[in-house]
Formats: C-alpha cells, sequence, structure tokens
C-alpha cells in the first residue's frame, strides 16, 4: 500500500502544479470585461462614422441610380429607334452607330407595339388610320388588323378614344 501513496503523491503534485500554471494563464474576468467594453467603444465610433460616410453618399447613388434607369430607358428607345429606321432604308446605318451600347434585344425585329408607341411618343394622339399610314411609310406593308390587334393586346399602354366615327389612340400617361 506504501507504493500506492507513493505512486499517487507525485501525481497529485503534478497536477496541482499544473493546475496552478492553468490558473494563472487564465485572463482575469475583470480584463474580458474591460477588451469587451473597448471593442464596443471602438466599433461604436467606427459605425458612426461609416453612417455619417453613407449619410454622404446617398444622394450621389440615388443620382447615379436615377441616372442607370433613364440610360436604360433611352438605351431601349435606341434599339427600337435604329430597328425602325433601319427599315426605311435611309444611307445612315443607324445600327452600326449603336456598336458602342450594351443592349438587349434584336436588331432584325421588334414587336409592332413597340413601333406603335415609339410613332405615338413623337406624334401625340392620332387616328388609328393615320396611324396605319405613317407605319406603312416606315415598316412596310402592315394590315390594319395587325394594328387593331396590337393596341387590343397591349391595352396598358394605348388609349383609344371613339369620336364620332373616328378612333383615336394615344399612350397612357
Amino acid at each position: 500500500m506504501q507504493t500506492e501513496k507513493h505512486n499517487t503523491e507525485p501525481t497529485n503534485n503534478l497536477t496541482d502544479v499544473g493546475s496552478q500554471l492553468y490558473k494563472r494563464n487564465m485572463p482575469r474576468i475583470q480584463d474580458v470585461s474591460h477588451a469587451l467594453h473597448q471593442q464596443w467603444e471602438a466599433d461604436e465610433k467606427d459605425l458612426a462614422a461609416i453612417l455619417d460616410e453613407q449619410k454622404k453618399l446617398r444622394a450621389a447613388h440615388i443620382r447615379f441610380m436615377n441616372l442607370e434607369e433613364e440610360a436604360k430607358q433611352k438605351t431601349e428607345r435606341l434599339r427600337r429607334l435604329a430597328v425602325i429606321l433601319s427599315k426605311k432604308n435611309d444611307s445612315f446605318d443607324y445600327i452600326k452607330t449603336l456598336d458602342y451600347v450594351y443592349t438587349e434585344g434584336s436588331f432584325d425585329e421588334i414587336p409592332l407595339w413597340e413601333t406603335i408607341t415609339e410613332v405615338l411618343r413623337q406624334t401625340g394622339e392620332l387616328r388609328v388610320v393615320d396611324l396605319n399610314t405613317i407605319i406603312d411609310g416606315l415598316l412596310g406593308d402592315t394590315s390594319r388588323q395587325a394594328i387593331d390587334s396590337a393596341l387590343a393586346t397591349h391595352s396598358k399602354e394605348f388609349q383609344l378614344k371613339r369620336r364620332a366615327r373616328e378612333t383615336f389612340v394615344s399612350l397612357r400617361k
């Protein structure tokens, strides 16, 4: 039994020394609390600076987003106009001039309703008969039924008014 006591005594001593060393290396709760408080103050100061900078940049960002939206609208309109004008066999190559602008969609054809939209954007309110004449001049032979179908299909875009025996079309506001 003495050997057992002898064997366990050094083990206990080593365990006590290891335990004391571990306690000495462990940070105190006060130190951790103080470090957390300092981190809070630094992050709070940084966040205030970030929010101030965001506030200064917000107006420029909103302006940028508005310009981006306008650029998309103009680019799409240019694509439609290039297709319409190139059908007229002008000597100027409208499509080639748009090489510097990234556009989605084809330069071969555009839907008839988009052509009607562009014509009405330039003319305002028109009789459907006059619209048919203008589109015939721009695109070639276009049937009245095709125009009526485009107007009916895209009724959210166009406003039809009847006056006496005439039908007038305009863009919805």
